[in-house]
This record gives structure tokens, C-alpha cells and sequence, in this order.
């Protein structure tokens, strides 16, 4: 039966002895390969005729060995490409940091070179790959990476949603930065914003390109708000300047609602809460910023508990408590926090915010013709 077989995968009773020539493992090497032949001869010659199901039923695991033979190659394969990856990527995180002894931007850039030798297709690979050539101080070729995977284009054409968002935010951030360009300001801070957008884009839930879009929109109602200042009161032009000065702040309160209610990954998150508070505020909404402030305070204290040493936690929370004029609690928060802190610039920086409740307690205290009062604003300063 062997000897059927053989012969009608086209190995002969040579080739099946011959296992000191290293005959037996060429044989076992082309074996899938005569097999798929068997089977497409099979299915040309013998089933167009027969039709057998019973012979189909024979002929079919010569396929199943075929493909697991090559599944099995490109699995061996693909096993060693991931792992040289992610052993690379690793060296150049490693590299990168410039709190570790070993901080290398030189080896760091070599292995994120050698990633995207393996992953050429990966745009996050390249990302990182930009940002080992901004720390040797390569910037033009950083800046070549990021604009090649995340270009500048229209926020309303289909390939503003194929962009890499973080390379769009480190474009953002340079644009925004980099005074000494050869553009006006106004045309870096346009760019600067077209990549938010573009970065909001192509990862809508990403905290950092939110928040970014918020803090240009804070800057819109600053500006507004000066512009708003110059015209005279009731005439048509501070109407309509108070009605973008209303939308404008609209939109920023809407972006950083949006960037809070995310997870929290970011300080910038806790330092956006004060700015919703004080936006709220300037809308005359003040019911609504106590509650989202006493909101925010609900759903921090207990990470700031766990984490006394992480500063801002204890700085959102004691500014909103300011901000709300509930000094009595934001007391409170100063005196746990220090005496949970153990770092002397935590307990330094509580000591301020404590001085800074008392100067602001100190104005509740107005008829400097009543002792109390007197006695309280004197004790206060």
C-alpha cells in the first residue's frame, strides 16, 4: 500500500530508504508540495469523472497537509519577526529614557531604526523612530517622519481619518512651539490647530488631542473677551461680539467636559477641571459649576487619598473648592494632605493654598466697621 501510495504522489522506494544521503528529509521537505500536486491531479483527472465522495474524502487531507505545512512556516517565521520587535523596541524605550543610567539617544535611535526594518508597515514603529531622531536633535528628520505619517490634510476629506493621531499632536505641539519658523504666528497656530483636528480625527477619544482643541479654544474666548472690551457698550458690533464670545465659550466648555468624562490618564485632565469651573463662572452658571466642581471633587478625592504625593490632585481640588467658596472644605482637603504627604515642595506648595484661602476668606469680610468682621479679615491675612 505504501509502495500505491508513493507512486501516486511520484516518491519512489529510493527515495523513501534513502535516509543517510539526507534523501528522507528533501522528501519529507517536498512532501506537501507532491501532496498538493496529488490533489489538484486528483481533482482535474479523477473527480471531473467519477465524482466519488468517497474518493474526495481520501484526496482532501493532502490539501489539509499542504496549507498547515505552510501555516506552519509563516507562524516560525512570524514568531521570530515579533519577538526581534519587540526585543528592539524595548532596547530603544530603554535608550530613550532620559531618567535611566544608561540613557543612549544614539543606541535608543538604532534599534528603533532596526524596528522599523522589521515592521516597515507599522506607523507607530515610525513614530517612535521620529522621536529617537528629536532626541539626538535631528529635527528635520523627525519632522519628515511625522509629516509622512500623519500629513496635513483637509479635516473634511476621506484621508483625515488615516493619519497617526500622536504624530499629529507632535506636529501640533512644534508648530505651536517653535517661534523661529519661517511662517507668521497666525499661520503656526493655524496648523498647529488643523493637526488637533486631524488627531481628534483619526482617534476621537483621544484625551490629549481634546484638551489641546479645548486650550485653543480658552484662548479664542481670551481674545474675544479683549476684543469685546474695546467696542462700546450696545452697539451692534459688541452684540455680535458678545454672541462669538458666548458660542466660543461654549465650545470650550463642550471640549473640556468631553476630555474630563475620559479616563484619566493625564494630569491636564485634573488642571481642565479648574477651567470649566471659572468658564462656567464667566457664563453667570454658577449652580452649575458648584455641582460639576463638587462632582469632580466626589470623584477624585479618593485617588487623591491613594496618591498623597501626586500634587495635582490636591491643587484641582483646593482651587475648586476656592472657586466654589467652599473654603471650609478646601481647608479640610490642606490639612489631610499634609499630613498624608511626604515630600516638603507637596507640603510647601499646601502652604500656599492654604495663604491663598485665607486672602480670599478675607474678602468675605467687607463692613471693616464691625469687630468681627475686622477681627476675622485680620486674622485671615
Amino acid at each position: 500500500m505504501l509502495r500505491s501510495i508513493a507512486k501516486f504522489f511520484g516518491l519512489s522506494d529510493s527515495e523513501l530508504r534513502d535516509e543517510t544521503s539526507g534523501g528522507l528529509v528533501i522528501t519529507l521537505l517536498l512532501l506537501p508540495f507532491r501532496l498538493l500536486w496529488g490533489f489538484i491531479y486528483f481533482m482535474i483527472f479523477s473527480w471531473t469523472t467519477s465524482r466519488s465522495g468517497r474518493a474526495f474524502v481520501f484526496a482532501l487531507p493532502a490539501m489539509i497537509a499542504f496549507v498547515g505545512y505552510v501555516g506552519l512556516v509563516w507562524a516560525i517565521g512570524f514568531k521570530g519577526d515579533s519577538k526581534a520587535v519587540a526585543v528592539s523596541r524595548a532596547y530603544s524605550k530603554l535608550y530613550s529614557n532620559k531618567l535611566n543610567p544608561n540613557y543612549d539617544p544614539d543606541a535608543a535611535r538604532l534599534f528603533a531604526t532596526k524596528v522599523v526594518e522589521e515592521a516597515p508597515e507599522d506607523p507607530e514603529y515610525k513614530y517612535e523612530l521620529g522621536l529617537t531622531h528629536e532626541l539626538n536633535e535631528e529635527l528635520d528628520l523627525a519632522l519628515e517622519i511625522m509629516d509622512w505619517i500623519a500629513p496635513l490634510v483637509d479635516v473634511d476629506s476621506p484621508e483625515a481619518t488615516k493619519g497617526f493621531a500622536n504624530a499629529h499632536l507632535w506636529l501640533a505641539a512644534y508648530y505651536n512651539n517653535t517661534e523661529e519658523l519661517d511662517m507668521s504666528d497666525e499661520e503656526r497656530k493655524r496648523i498647529s490647530l488643523q493637526h488637533l483636528e486631524l488627531a481628534s480625527i483619526a482617534e476621537p477619544e483621544n484625551v490629549f488631542a481634546i484638551l489641546g482643541l479645548a486650550a485653543f479654544s480658552r484662548e479664542a474666548v481670551a481674545n474675544l473677551k479683549e476684543e469685546l472690551d474695546e467696542l462700546e457698550p450696545g452697539t451692534p458690533e459688541a452684540q455680535q461680539k458678545a454672541v462669538e464670545l458666548a458660542a466660543q465659550r461654549n465650545d470650550a466648555i463642550n471640549k473640556l467636559r468631553h476630555g474630563i468624562a475620559l479616563e484619566l490618564v493625564t494630569e491636564r485632565q485634573l488642571y481642565a477641571s479648574i477651567a470649566l469651573v471659572e468658564l462656567l463662572q464667566e457664563e453667570e452658571k454658577f449652580e452649575q459649576a458648584r455641582i460639576e466642581g463638587r462632582q469632580f471633587i466626589n470623584n477624585n478625592i479618593r485617588l487623591a487619598q491613594k496618591n498623597p504625593d501626586v500634587l495635582p490632585f490636591w491643587v484641582s481640588i483646593v482651587k475648586i473648592c476656592i472657586l466654589i467658596d467652599d473654603f471650609d472644605m478646601g481647608e479640610a482637603f490642606i490639612l489631610e494632605a499634609y499630613q498624608l504627604a511626604q515630600t516638603p515642595e507637596i507640603r510647601n506648595t499646601l502652604a500656599q493654598l492654604a495663604a491663598q484661602i485665607d486672602v480670599e476668606k478675607s474678602t468675605t469680610f467687607e463692613n471693616m466697621d464691625d469687630e468681627t468682621q475686622f477681627l476675622g479679615r485680620l486674622n485671615a491675612l
